[in-house]
C-alpha cells in the first residue's frame, strides 16, 4: 500500500471527488514523476548523443517518456480541478439548453470517473494506465460524446469531403498556380473551422488544439508546483525529439485513393505492419501511396499490437516490440504533427482500452484523421469508434 489510502465509501461517493485532495496524493504523483525523470536522465548520460545509434536509442526511450509526462500532466489538471470548466459549450449557440445540459452532464461524468481512476491508482500500486475495467466504462461515455459530435457535424464533414475530392481532381488536371485550387483550399478551411467550433462546444477544446497546454494560472500550492515541473520537462523532451530534422511532409495538400481510402493530406504518416504475413503487400502499397504523395513519413512496426505502455515499463526490460505501435503513433501525431495517419495491418494482435483512449486523445489533440486498412480482422467496437475511414 502506498503512503495514503482511500476508504471504499469515499471512493464510491461522488462527493469525495469534489473534496480537497490530500497532500499524500500529490506527494505520490510527484514521487512517480521524479522517478521516471531520474530514470530518463540516467539514459541521457548512458547515450552521449554523438553516435547515430545512441541517438536512436535515446529517442526510442524519449517517446514513452513523453507519453508518461503528458499522462502526469493530465492527471494533475484533472484531480486539481473537479468541475469541468471548459468554456466552449457556454459560448456556443449550436445547441438548445437541454442539449447543452446533456453534453455538460456527460463531460462531467467522464471527468469524475477519470479522477476516481487516477486517485485509486495513486492509492495503490498500479500505473495510471492500468485500469482496463474503469477505462472501458469511460471510453464508452467518450464514444457517446463522439457520436453526438459526428451527428452535429455530419453535414459539414460531408461537404468537406466533396470539396477535397474536387481538389484531388484538380491536382491531376491543373498546375499549382491554378486559382481554383486556392479557392477550394480556402473553402475547405472555412468549413473545417466551423467543424472545429462544434468540436470545441462539445469537448471543451478545438480539434487540433495541440499537446502543449499552457500553465493553469488558477492552480496553487502543490498542484501548481508539480504542473510547472512537468511542463518544463515536457518542453525539454519536445525540443529534443523535434530537433532540426525532417523526414517527410508535403509542400501543399495532396490527395488520392490508397487501398480504397481517399486521403487528403499535407503531412501524411504511414504506419506499416512489417510482420511476415504483411510483407508481400508492402511494395505495392508504397507504390500506390507514392503515386499521390511525395513525402509520406513511413514507420515500420512488427505486428499491430496496441499496448498502453508508459516509460515505467521500459525500466523492466520488457520487449520494445510490445508497445512499438503506440510509440510510433505518439511520435507521428504528438511530435511530428502529421494531419493524417494511414495504418496498414491485419488487426490480429491485442488492443487494450487505455491505448485506444490514448490514441483517441492523440487524434483529437493533433487534429489528425485516422485511416485503417486491415487485411485480416475487423476493428473492435472501441477501435472502430475512433477510425475516420476503415477499409478491408
Amino acid at each position: 500500500m502506498k503512503a495514503f489510502f482511500l476508504p471504499l465509501y469515499l471512493l464510491l461517493s461522488s462527493s469525495f471527488l469534489f473534496a480537497e485532495i490530500p497532500d499524500s496524493a500529490w506527494s505520490e504523483l510527484e514521487k512517480r514523476f521524479t522517478s521516471v525523470r531520474d530514470s530518463f536522465e540516467k539514459s541521457e548520460k548512458t547515450y552521449d548523443g554523438d553516435k547515430e545509434t545512441d541517438q536512436k536509442k535515446l529517442e526510442a526511450k524519449a517517446i514513452p517518456y513523453l507519453r508518461s509526462l503528458l499522462s502526469y500532466e493530465s492527471a494533475v489538471r484533472l484531480i486539481a480541478v473537479p468541475k469541468d470548466e471548459a468554456e466552449g459549450l457556454d459560448k456556443s449557440s449550436e445547441f438548445s439548453s437541454q442539449e447543452q445540459r446533456s453534453i455538460q452532464k456527460l463531460r462531467q461524468e467522464i471527468r469524475d470517473a477519470d479522477r476516481e481512476r487516477i486517485l485509486a491508482a495513486l492509492a495503490g500500486d498500479t500505473d495510471l494506465a492500468d485500469d482496463e475495467k474503469a477505462s472501458k466504462g469511460i471510453l464508452k461515455d467518450e464514444l457517446r460524446l463522439d457520436k453526438f459530435f459526428k451527428t452535429n457535424s455530419r453535414k459539414l464533414t460531408s461537404e468537406i469531403s466533396k470539396k477535397e475530392r474536387d481538389y484531388g481532381k484538380l491536382l491531376e488536371k491543373t498546375n499549382r498556380d491554378d486559382p481554383r485550387r486556392q479557392k477550394l483550399k480556402d473553402e475547405i478551411e472555412v468549413l473545417k473551422d466551423e467543424v472545429a467550433s462544434i468540436h470545441e462546444a462539445i469537448f471543451g477544446f478545438r480539434f487540433g488544439s495541440g499537446f502543449r497546454e499552457p500553465f493553469d494560472e488558477s492552480l496553487e500550492g502543490k498542484a501548481a508546483e508539480l504542473l510547472k515541473e512537468i511542463i518544463e520537462e515536457r518542453e525539454k523532451v519536445y525540443a529534443f525529439l523535434k530537433g532540426e530534422k525532417s523526414d517527410g511532409g508535403e509542400d501543399e495538400e495532396r490527395a488520392g485513393t490508397v487501398g480504397g481510402s481517399f486521403l487528403y493530406s499535407a503531412d501524411l504518416g504511414v504506419v506499416l505492419d512489417v510482420s511476415g504475413s504483411m510483407t508481400p503487400h508492402l511494395e505495392k502499397l508504397r507504390n500506390e501511396i507514392e503515386d499521390f504523395f511525395e513525402g509520406p513519413r513511413y514507420r515500420e512496426v512488427v505486428g499491430c499490437r496496441l499496448d498502453s505502455c508508459h516509460f515505467e515499463y521500459l525500466r523492466t526490460n520488457r520487449s520494445a516490440t510490445t508497445w512499438a505501435t503506440m510509440n510510433v503513433m505518439e511520435e507521428l501525431i504528438s511530435v511530428r504533427g502529421v494531419d493524417t495517419v494511414y495504418w496498414f495491418n491485419d488487426l490480429k494482435d491485442d488492443q487494450d482500452v487505455m491505448s485506444i483512449r490514448r490514441l483517441r486523445n492523440l487524434l483529437m489533440r493533433g487534429g489528425t484523421r485516422f485511416h485503417v486498412k486491415s487485411l485480416g480482422k475487423q476493428p473492435s467496437r472501441e477501435l472502430d469508434g475512433i477510425i475516420y475511414d476503415f477499409q478491408s
